[in-house]
């Protein structure tokens, strides 16, 4: 077949950018894919294929062993350890085949037991699951990953499950972020993206070397050509316009002139039509809670602590760590466990309540708390109040004083008094806008320089106190 001459003197760049994939996709594939555009759209084509993001079955293995050994450090950071006795790893959701195939790597490279991927009745009926790892391979726009593991908190906290983990080998930071926000999920991504490594972001690396007007009118063209691909959402699921395509399968996050066969277009990696999904084990743990009653009992030294959010789940795991606090308030080992979203559920919270164990919530003092604790399911829980956030454990004009180089938090508490108010605005403006990983890492440095032992000691008290715990 003899090409397009626009397009021949382009045939050694289309061949070297093949080669660079190591992809079982034939060369000739790839120029039948670029053949669909009009001619004078070839640059465009060229260019989408030379901004993928292609991640052969060698580069899924590596960004895996990566994922593990952050889940492992994690891990160890919330006092627990991951083992074939205390952890089930189900990829996200229903079953399905892109979330087999990164289970299926994720075990033989991690050298996991099979029987902890499996649909395993005994595993589960022991009553010892302690961690549940999530599986996929792309973490986009973080919704429906959202949604699955608020429906899992309700559904497993009551079976003793305290740590929710979700690897993924690539995830967005917007969508990362998302389930750190509002879910108690833990996220690891091997590789992480930005909207700067789309097709959206006209400042983005997609885009580099043309002119303003030249990134319209190709971002428009993507658009024409994707309204045939896919014409609800021209730039992929959610808008994202990923770039990003794996061996065995493509995101819908991607652009779907890349994988989409819609009237009749021809897809360069085409998506796989939807391991287990933790979906399928939901019936096992609710045979668990009727056959074993109660289901998970701790023993009289043990303690559960639950929090809505995850900046609280920190900060007590920190003073698990620093502050002795299991000894302070007389138990051998207190849990921290963060319920996110589900912190809303009245079947979740009726079902921790018929729990034969020690409990207690604790939760901040805001007008969101006041509306939760309003519910008539909250009505017979113990339950402490913090002064009125994390922030109420510090010395709050010291820490302020040490961050005299952020201009937004001076500018922002200059002249205020020692008000609830202040203790919000400080910490939106100090934890919010940062990683988990660094707040973390600042709470930890507060607690060193600026911590208040007197309001920790009240805390304290008034824990022993709903606990019925004498002095």
């Amino acid at each position: 077949m003899r090409y397009p001459e626009r397009l021949i003197d382009k045939l050694d760049q289309v061949k070297e950018i093949h080669n660079s994939w190591k992809s079982s996709i034939p060369f000739d594939d790839v120029v039948k894919w670029i053949l669909q555009f009009d001619a004078e759209d070839y640059d465009l084509a060229i260019r989408i294929i030379a901004n993928i993001n292609f991640l052969n079955f060698g580069d899924v293995k590596n960004a895996l062993t990566i994922a593990y050994s952050k889940l492992i450090r994690k891990s160890i950071e919330k006092g627990t350890k991951i083992t074939h006795k205390n952890t089930l790893f189900a990829g996200l959701g229903n079953n399905g085949k892109s979330g087999s195939m990164i289970s299926y790597h994720f075990r033989v490279i991690n050298e996991l037991s099979e029987e902890n991927f499996n649909e395993n009745d005994e595993l589960i009926e022991t009553g010892d699951i302690e961690n549940i790892v999530l599986m996929d391979d792309i973490l986009s726009t973080g919704f429906q990953a959202t949604k699955e593991i608020t429906k899992l908190t309700e559904k497993v906290t009551p079976f003793g499950v305290k740590n929710i983990f979700l690897l993924t080998v690539c995830g967005m930071k917007d969508g990362i972020r998302k389930i750190e926000e509002e879910t108690k999920a833990y996220t690891f991504s091997a590789i992480e993206y930005s909207t700067k490594d789309t097709a959206i972001d006209l400042d983005g690396r997609f885009f580099q070397g043309l002119t303003y007007e030249e990134r319209e009118r190709l971002k428009s063209r993507i658009e024409y050509y994707g309204k045939i691909a896919y014409p609800k959402q021209p730039f992929g699921f959610g808008q994202i316009g990923g770039l990003i395509a794996f061996d065995f399968n493509t995101p819908n996050t991607t652009l779907p002139i890349i994988w989409s066969d819609a009237n009749s277009w021809i897809p360069l990696f085409k998506r796989a039509r939807r391991i287990n999904g933790i979906n399928s084990y939901y019936k096992q743990f609710e045979k668990v809670k009727r056959d074993k009653s109660p289901a998970v009992q701790t023993t009289a030294t043990e303690l559960s602590i639950y929090v809505e959010g995850k900046m609280e789940e920190i900060l007590f795991d920190l003073l698990i760590q620093e502050k002795q606090l299991p000894e302070r308030i007389g138990y051998d080992k207190v849990n921290i466990i963060a319920l996110g979203g589900a912190v809303m559920s009245k079947s979740l919270i009726s079902k921790l309540q018929s729990e034969i164990q020690e409990q207690i919530f604790v939760f901040e003092d805001d007008l969101h708390t006041k509306q939760i604790l309003n519910k008539e399911h909250y009505e017979n829980l113990k339950i402490v109040l913090l002064r009125p956030n994390i922030f109420g454990f510090f010395k709050i004009k010291e820490i302020i004083k040490s961050e005299k180089s952020d201009k937004q938090l001076i500018e922002a508490t200059q002249g205020m008094e020692v008000t609830d108010k202040l203790y919000f605005d400080v910490e939106m403006i100090l934890m919010r806008k940062v990683s988990p990983i660094q707040r973390q890492n600042l709470l930890k440095e507060y607690i060193s320089k600026y911590f208040d032992n007197e309001s920790y000691s009240e805390f304290i008290k008034e824990i022993k106190d709903k606990l019925g715990k004498k002095e």
